[in-house]
């Protein structure tokens, strides 16, 4: 009797219709099959297959953010602090010297109070005078100050005090004394640093005050000017 094995498919000869199988090994691989149990050359194709996606499935690339740390959380920003102000002393009295005296309202207003014959000589001074002001006041926060440096200041100041503009201020213009005080002090430390090469100029706390009200004052007047840029002399 010819039948098929149910395994390979391959044809057997058998005396008994019962016979499924072409040999033992056919049978056992039967076996194994149907118990799920696949051997290892079986086991890797099918593991393989197993892991291909679906045919109507699109493999979509994985996308990350640019600054992705890989799952590390981001630092802790700290709370920003509120402002707490600050008392100065040095801002305090500048506040002071702005606030008193005419100043601040004759150089605001100059052509409510001065011609223009006066106004002009008022300027010319005013400008100079603001250019010193703020020099003197960077050379106080210097460690020491060579002989040159001040010799040039000095020599400005003369030349302010020498010129026909400055013989024409009014009487009300508030900076006339200060151009001689600060001429006087800068002739002392002249002196003092021809003999030792440098000095140190220093300002005391209502002398600087003083200064810096008067260069805020003076420039609401008057443009910023650097020192090379101006002429001292007529």
């Amino acid at each position: 009797m010819t039948t098929v094995c149910l395994h390979c498919g391959k044809p057997i000869q058998s005396q008994r219709s019962t016979k499924k199988y072409c040999s033992d090994n056919c049978k056992q691989l039967a076996f194994y099959k149907r118990s799920g149990l696949l051997l290892s050359g079986a086991t890797m194709t099918e593991t393989l297959n197993d892991n291909k996606p679906p045919a109507n499935v699109i493999n979509q690339p994985v996308s990350k953010p640019v600054n992705d740390k890989s799952g590390v959380s981001p630092e802790q920003q700290p709370a920003e602090r509120p402002y707490q102000w600050v008392y100065s002393r040095l801002i305090e009295q500048v506040a002071e010297y702005v606030d008193s005296g005419h100043a601040l309202l004759l150089l605001q207003h100059p052509e409510e109070y001065w011609s223009s014959y006066t106004l002009s000589a008022v300027k010319w001074v005013s400008i100079r005078l603001r250019c010193l002001l703020e020099n003197l006041i960077r050379l106080s926060n210097l460690p020491a100050v060579n002989y040159q440096t001040l010799r040039a200041v000095l020599e400005a100041f003369n030349d302010i005090m020498a010129s026909r503009h400055f013989r024409l201020l009014p009487p009300d213009y508030s900076y006339t004394t200060i151009i001689k005080e600060l001429a006087g002090k800068l002739a002392v430390l002249a002196k003092q640093g021809k003999r030792q090469k440098t000095t140190r100029f220093r300002l005391t706390l209502n002398r600087k005050a003083e200064l810096m009200a008067a260069r805020y004052i003076l420039a609401g007047l008057v443009p910023p000017a650097r020192f090379s840029e101006l002429d001292f002399k007529e």
